[in-house]
């Protein structure tokens, strides 16, 4: 089950940083959550991991005006 899991969380993961890079404007949680078709605390949880696998790199992503 264990391994599902992770399975599931990393493949939402990758949904939910192509909504955000192929988006034209700032999304809110709950419009990345509606896109993405998942749980908005989940989709919470791997925005914040996202934040953090983006901190070192060239570009950053940040929650601006709630977007």
């Amino acid at each position: 089950m264990q391994l599902a899991t992770e399975v599931i969380r990393e493949h939402l993961r990758g949904v939910i940083e192509a909504i955000v890079f192929a988006s034209d404007k700032p999304m809110s949680h709950r419009e990345i959550a509606k896109a993405a078709k998942a749980d908005l605390k989940l989709v919470k949880e791997l925005l914040v991991e996202l934040t953090a696998f983006y901190k070192n790199r060239g570009f950053r992503l940040d929650e601006i005006a709630g977007g």
